[in-house]
């Protein structure tokens, strides 16, 4: 959940700001720059990765199948 929250407050392309005359204005248009956190791409490459991690196969326990407690 720290990972969410910590790149939600780093992400400057899909913020906002409300101005004096009560509009909202984006973030990268008023800084003039391309932002450098997109939410949804980071999370996205976050997912891909651990279901690479989780698709890749795994050996048995060396105790694995067997009726002995201290296997």
């Amino acid at each position: 959940m720290a990972r969410i929250v910590d790149v939600m407050l780093a992400d400057d392309r899909r913020s906002w700001q409300l101005g004096a005359g009560r509009e909202l204005d984006q973030d990268e248009v008023l800084q003039s720059a391309e932002g450098t956190i997109d939410t949804f791409a980071v999370l996205k490459d976050d997912v891909a990765a651990a279901t690479a991690l989780a698709d890749i196969p795994r050996r048995p326990h060396a105790g694995s199948g067997s009726m002995d407690p201290r296997a």
